[in-house]
């Protein structure tokens, strides 16, 4: 979808050189279309260019901007986000926080413009989750009497990540450990039937050791399980990929049947495990 260019000096590059402006042909998260909504995009201040700071496109055939970055005879570098937020001004350090998920927060980002030029201006983008992702469901076994109403979530290991910043251009996360903890608002599970709690975690690339320790409040009761993070394959959490686990709530105990790991991308794995006694 080729746009017009010409000779003259344009605002995203230094230098009198040929232009056109960017043609974003279709976007994409892992592979899967993006068929609304708006991304961000940002041009590094290099190869002749000035820096261009939350460039917004908006979902189209081509997807369009009201100010869309023109492209010279350079390559420039170029990262991208999903979704859109005015706010977000520095594609250097964009914070990132292990938080119960939510389809606004669930970050995506990608760098971008390899190859790109005047004469060569139209991108397909692909972005991949900047989060790992931890399911949790709780199924209510039928003999157990309570409401099982869950009320607090923690992960935690002394590797876990908190939180972290993370270059858009690079690819690289400065993160910084902590305690993963959130209110899920489960007010009852039926006998018999399951609830689903999701989170969304940074992810961890330098191998956990020891235990994750999965707790849960379950109609005011604490109950906690260690899993080997060596063992079940957990010692490393990736961007991308769902790390799925079932715990069943029993009268006197509750107990994690499996943990699996599996899409956003398919890598699957099977532990048993054992919760330990609840805590008074």
């Amino acid at each position: 979808m080729g746009l017009l260019s010409g000779c003259g000096k344009d605002k995203d590059t230094s230098v009198d050189e040929v232009t056109a402006n960017l043609s974003l042909s279709s976007v994409s998260i892992a592979g899967t279309a993006l068929t609304s909504g708006s991304i961000g995009m940002f041009v590094g201040s290099d190869n002749g260019y000035t820096a261009r700071s939350n460039v917004k496109y908006t979902f189209g055939n081509p997807w369009s901007s009201d100010s869309p970055v023109v492209l010279g005879t350079n390559a420039p570098s170029m990262c991208a986000y999903y979704p859109y937020s005015s706010s977000l001004t520095d594609a250097t350090a964009v914070s990132l926080t292990s938080r119960q998920y939510s389809a606004d927060a669930d970050f995506c980002y990608a760098s971008a413009g390899t190859g790109l030029s005047a004469t060569s201006n139209t991108l397909a983008l692909n972005l991949s989750h900047a989060y790992a992702q931890m399911t949790l469901i709780i199924a209510r076994d039928a003999s157990y009497s309570g409401t099982c109403a869950v009320s607090a979530v923690s992960l935690s290991n002394a590797g876990l990540n908190a939180s972290a910043t993370l270059n858009l251009f690079t690819g690289v996360y400065q993160s910084f450990a902590g305690v993963v903890a959130f209110d899920p608002q489960i007010t009852g599970i039926e006998s018999g039937s399951s609830a689903t709690v999701v989170a969304l975690l940074v992810p961890v690339t330098t191998a956990m050791s020891g235990n994750l320790v999965i707790a849960l409040t379950v109609d005011g009761t604490k109950l906690t399980t260690s899993v080997n993070v060596t063992s079940s394959g957990l010692s490393t959490l990736a961007a991308g990929t769902n790390y799925q686990g079932t715990l069943s709530v029993q009268p006197v105990s509750s107990s994690v049947s499996s943990v699996s790991v599996r899409g956003w991308t398919v890598n699957e794995i099977e532990t048993e495990l054992l919760l330990d006694s609840p805590e008074q």
